[in-house]
């Protein structure tokens, strides 16, 4: 336990760029860690793509759900920070890009049906038409893009697209239902800005990805995934 601490304090540390010395402090703790892992498994822990999902990992468990209100009426800014505040946004947007990218020979097509489609839908919620199973849409598309990324199943246009979409409507009714109508064009703006934003940070790992281990571009699809099946049992 203890080298694992040492390793999540080195995570955060290089993440705020401090320069943290840990070598007098954990010299020993991390020849036996390194023992047990046999050297090289602990340098895939310093791998940048690692550290981002470890973060991200860390996060999920208290935001899966969790949306935010206005931010000081600004419609756009609420817009444009929606998608960042329920981390079943954020996980199926980022697997979306990193699929794309690492498994698709069209790595634009999905993320740009994605976010148009995702658009269509905030229209709904923004006019106040409900659907159904919302929550259970989202927390499907979570689980279904993970596996996909874990598996690397490269769909073909005619299915992948139309599935990928329709998840993006359902991302865009939960969006457009919980913000003001009054003033839709910025909150739509700021909320289209947010997803690219997304789908660029998957769209970006999948490409560091492609320089990495195989393994590590299928564990994170099947942690995604594991995500996805957690949030939609708690959405029942």
């Amino acid at each position: 336990m203890t080298g694992i601490g040492d390793l999540a304090a080195g995570v955060i540390g290089d993440c705020l760029g401090l320069k943290i010395e840990f070598a007098r402090r954990t010299r020993c703790h991390h020849r036996d860690f390194h023992t047990s892992f046999h050297g090289s498994h602990i340098q895939h822990f310093r791998d940048p793509v690692m550290k981002i999902a470890i973060i991200l990992v860390c996060l999920l468990p208290g935001q899966a759900f969790a949306h935010v209100g206005p931010f000081d009426g600004s419609p756009f800014l609420t817009g444009l920070i929606h998608p960042f505040t329920g981390m079943d946004h954020v996980a199926a947007m980022i697997a979306v890009g990193i699929w794309s990218t690492l498994v698709l020979r069209n790595a634009w097509s999905v993320p740009l049906v994605f976010a148009s489609l995702l658009l269509i839908g905030g229209l709904i919620g923004f006019s106040g038409i409900t659907l159904p199973a919302v929550e259970h849409m989202i927390a499907l598309s979570v689980l279904v893009t993970g596996m996909l990324l874990a598996q690397k199943i490269p769909l073909a246009p005619a299915v992948g697209l139309p599935l990928i979409g329709l998840f993006g409507i359902f991302h865009g009714v939960a969006h457009g239902s919980e913000m003001s109508s009054s003033q839709m064009i910025p909150a739509l703006a700021g909320m289209t800005i947010g997803t690219w934003i997304l789908h660029f940070t998957g769209m970006g790992l999948g490409l560091v990805l492609h320089q990495r281990p195989m393994w590590l571009g299928r564990a994170l699809g099947g942690g995604i995934s594991l995500l996805g099946a957690a949030f939609l049992f708690s959405a029942f």
